[in-house]
């Protein structure tokens, strides 16, 4: 009986440190994955910019009261970039958050960093543009969501000028509530973040 305890034994000491090593990769393993992606990510955002045509200056000045600072391009919208490409560059001073911003939002997507909503227009464009991201794992780009307040500011930054957003609402939904995320091209130029509640 003894040798069979002991081999019980074994295999479960064995087992419960593969579980914290699952754990340990999980919550830091991902986040050097991430890290890697967004170096990634700077880079190819930089080379968009470079190759963007000029803008012209703020319509409002940042700091104004305003659901959205926008700017103007001197040439048309662009069209969006692949999914899994960089989009934006978004900036949340409150919480720290400095990441850039893909486009789409499948499990491949949000492990580079925060994911734009493919069917909801382009940052700084009217309507309703959505961004998610994960709170845990992955960086954890929106670990801190629930610490921001009205009026804290949200900044974007796209190859078609600078956004800046400030908070009005704060809502905790139902998985099944995309109600949240109805474009509404009628709407002036708002953006929704998503994450898990509770983390």
């Amino acid at each position: 009986m003894r040798p069979v305890a002991a081999a019980l034994g074994r295999a479960l000491t064995t087992i419960g440190v593969l579980i914290l090593l699952f754990a340990a990769y999980q919550l830091w393993g991902t986040g050097i994955y991430t890290s890697g992606q967004q170096s990634n990510l700077r880079q190819q955002f930089a080379s968009d910019l470079r190759k963007a045509p000029p803008t012209t200056t703020p319509t409002t000045r940042p700091g104004t009261p305003a659901t959205a600072t926008t700017t103007t391009t001197t040439q048309p919208s662009p069209p969006p970039p692949p999914t899994g490409d960089a989009l934006a560059r978004i900036q949340i001073p409150k919480i720290g958050l400095d990441d850039i911003v893909v486009n789409g939002i499948g499990v491949d997507d949000l492990r580079k960093g925060p994911g734009h909503y493919p069917f909801t227009p382009l940052p700084g464009q009217r309507g309703d543009s959505a961004i998610a991201g994960h709170r845990t794992t992955y960086g954890a780009p929106f670990g801190n969501l629930d610490q921001l307040s009205n009026g804290d500011e949200v900044l974007l930054r796209t190859v078609q000028g600078f956004f800046t957003y400030r908070v009005y609402a704060q809502l905790v939904v139902d998985p099944t509530n995309v109600s949240v995320l109805d474009p509404d091209p009628s709407r002036p130029a708002t953006i929704t973040l998503t994450t898990c509640n509770p983390k």
